[in-house]
């Protein structure tokens, strides 16, 4: 599964940098890399069979891929990565055409060509926007779901001990990415102080 998802996202992507995901076409990810993903981790999820070792390092390649879909840093509370709801046409104190169309208008009824082409492109900017929120907010949804998913399946195949932390928290380090791997730790805090007090004992 790991393989094919991979081919999915190396598809999709025309390079592997997220600072570049502005000139993705978001309908298309949308689409189809989040089914994807939620098929890809609804498999996952019905291999609570496989030995834990295997199944961690998939777990951890998993969330890597998802992760590196997204910008990880993208803030959903941000107003200024928000789109607005009715876009007012270009505003110039010096230009009376500025007093003349109300916001929301359709650029059809915009008489004059140059001041509706300027609106066309606030439209258009607002509308990538409205897209890269609602895929930054899928992806945010689905990095914390299957995140905690993750840690429910290390809780319930690691013990509180201390080798079973140590083994875990080898992983966790060698795999995870550094996106999320400061937040995943927090949420296995408990193994994470098992593991170093093993690391202090010696």
């Amino acid at each position: 599964m790991l393989v094919l998802l991979g081919v999915m996202l190396a598809n999709v992507r025309a390079d592997d940098t997220t600072n570049n995901l502005l000139a993705k076409p978001y309908e298309q990810l949308t689409a189809s890399v989040l089914k994807n993903i939620k098929q890809e981790g609804d498999n996952l999820m019905a291999w609570r069979t496989t030995d834990r070792g295997s199944l961690t390092r998939f777990w951890l390649q998993y969330l890597n891929h998802i992760n590196q879909m997204h910008d990880t840093k993208f803030d959903l509370e941000n107003i200024t990565n928000m789109p607005m709801s009715n876009v007012a046409p270009p505003f110039d104190p010096t230009n009376p055409i500025s007093a003349k169309y109300p916001s929301g208008i359709d650029p059809k009824a915009i008489q004059e060509p140059d001041y509706r082409a300027a609106y066309e492109k606030l439209l258009e900017q607002n509308h990538e926007k409205y897209l890269r929120f609602n895929f930054e907010f899928m992806m945010q949804r689905y990095a914390k779901f299957y995140s905690d998913e993750a840690v429910g399946y290390f809780a319930h195949v690691y013990q509180k001990t201390p080798a079973d932390a140590k083994e875990l928290m080898a992983e966790v380090d060698a795999i995870a990415d550094d996106s999320y791997k400061a937040e995943l730790k927090t949420k296995l805090s408990e193994f994470v102080e098992l593991a170093n007090a093993k690391t202090d004992s010696h």
